[in-house]
């Protein structure tokens, strides 16, 4: 098992992601995009802006 935080996004959450790297055994982060409705296809493009985070 890893163990995850729970990010917002970018303009979302008073955490940043620089913030989650300090916290020790974080191994992933999970987000969404909060703008799609559920099973709506997230396009690559959207996801890749995301990562660049």
């Amino acid at each position: 098992m890893k163990m995850g935080f729970r990010w917002y996004g970018e303009g979302n959450d008073t955490v940043s992601l620089d913030d989650i790297r300090q916290i020790p055994g974080v191994e992933t982060v999970v987000w969404s995009l909060h703008h799609k409705q559920a099973g709506e296809v997230w396009e690559e493009a959207e996801i890749a802006a995301e990562m660049a985070h």
